[in-house]
């Protein structure tokens, strides 16, 4: 059986290495990627604003749609709950893929 002095110090010394592994190995600075700039494009008859608002991105499809796009995928791409399990390298491509899973019926923007 385990005394409360060893499970106390057990937690000490998790506590210890969790510090000294942020420290000596952080975390990716995934703000140091230099973010994207307001973009309008068009796709498939639909005109396409992307706004950047720090770690958020709004994509506004035909002035009225909007998309939710957060950046900080675990490889440093982007992600939105429209389309979940799938990391973007852009918000370009992010866009595109959320228009065509809605002309594919898929989902509704």
């Amino acid at each position: 059986m385990i005394s409360r002095r060893h499970y106390v110090a057990g937690a000490w010394a998790l506590f210890a290495g969790a510090v000294v592994g942020t420290v000596v190995w952080p975390f990716p600075d995934t703000e140091a990627v230099a973010l994207p700039t307001d973009d309008d494009f068009g796709y498939r008859g639909r005109k396409v604003r992307v706004t950047p608002h720090g770690r958020e991105i709004h994509i506004v499809v035909d002035g009225t749609k909007e998309v939710h796009v957060d950046r900080g995928g675990p490889r440093g791409g982007y992600l939105t709950h429209a389309l979940p399990f799938t990391e973007f390298a852009s918000p370009r491509a992010l866009a595109r893929a959320v228009i065509d899973a809605e002309d594919g019926g898929l989902l509704l923007i």
